[in-house]
């Protein structure tokens, strides 16, 4: 299984738009994470199709920052355990295994960081 995270500043921008395209083509990814997306679920939706993944999960930006996108291939069933503006949290199968994954998005205003800090901590409790 291959995943591939990027924080990519903005989905908007036709330079981006052709590099997911081609890491896309080149690894091939069955899960695909987008952090600072500053996009709206339509625009997020078309690139899901061009892309050719299944599924699609998002976490709509706050103002013109942040925003979370998770692609996925049906091949791997996800299931979400948390979701908020700053975490993906899923289960998935992997070999016959059950796996968890975590997708984080830190937050750029350090007194918010504990927060983030916080959620990962509770993790596996």
């Amino acid at each position: 299984m291959r995943i591939l995270a990027w924080n990519c500043q903005g989905v908007g921008a036709d330079l981006t738009s052709r590099r997911l395209e081609e890491m896309c083509r080149m690894y091939s990814p069955c899960l695909f994470v987008l952090s600072e997306t500053k996009s709206n679920h339509m625009h997020l939706q078309n690139m899901q199709v061009s892309l050719g993944f299944d599924f699609l999960q998002i976490v709509e930006p706050i103002g013109t920052s942040s925003g979370l996108a998770l692609m996925y291939s049906k091949d791997y069933p996800v299931k979400f355990v948390f979701v908020s503006d700053r975490h993906l949290d899923i289960e998935t199968i992997i070999d016959g295994n059950r796996v968890y994954i975590n997708f984080v998005y830190g937050d750029s205003v350090v007194q918010y960081r504990e927060l983030v800090w916080e959620r990962l901590t509770c993790i596996g409790i």
